[in-house]
């Protein structure tokens, strides 16, 4: 099982772009058994003409993870042992793997939920106003059907 597609599913959601395409943009060195690291992702979302910047989560700068399309990873827990990737869109977390462990990383499901699974200990975040490409078109998720992405249960 690859323990890097939440960190491409986010990236995806980000970029606006279907997760086939953007897991091109990562090289098989940073696609490692454990996870990528946060200063990769912030590489990739830079080098899609975006602003973003990393930051270690404390008491002072919490509120950084509700900012819009700020992907934040959480501590391992009993579920994502080596820790997760979300997205903060629409006041809500984007858990894309929610269905982690059952399948492969080209099937997952994600799903919008209220609150994060873990520990948020960095948060990688838009510097500035534009923090979605302009083709981005939200009434169509790039990286597949999403529950609760327009209120279904």
């Amino acid at each position: 099982m690859n323990r890097s597609g939440c960190s491409v599913a986010c990236v995806s959601f980000v970029i606006g772009k279907p997760y086939r395409e953007t897991r091109k943009l990562f090289n098989a060195k940073t696609l490692n058994w454990r996870g990528v690291y946060t200063p990769t992702l912030v590489k990739i979302l830079n080098s899609q003409g975006l602003h973003y910047a990393r930051k270690k989560l404390n008491s002072k700068n919490h509120d950084l993870i509700y900012i819009e399309n700020t992907i934040i990873y959480t501590a391992p827990s009993q579920k994502y042992e080596t820790g997760h990737y979300w997205v903060h869109y629409h006041g809500k977390f984007m858990n894309s793997w929610s269905n982690y462990k059952d399948i492969d990383d080209l099937s997952a499901r994600a799903e919008f939920v209220d609150q994060l699974i873990g520990e948020p200990i960095w948060a990688i975040y838009p510097t500035n106003s534009r923090s979605r490409p302009k083709s981005y078109s939200p009434a169509r998720p790039p990286c597949g059907y999403i529950r609760g992405a327009r209120g279904e249960k």
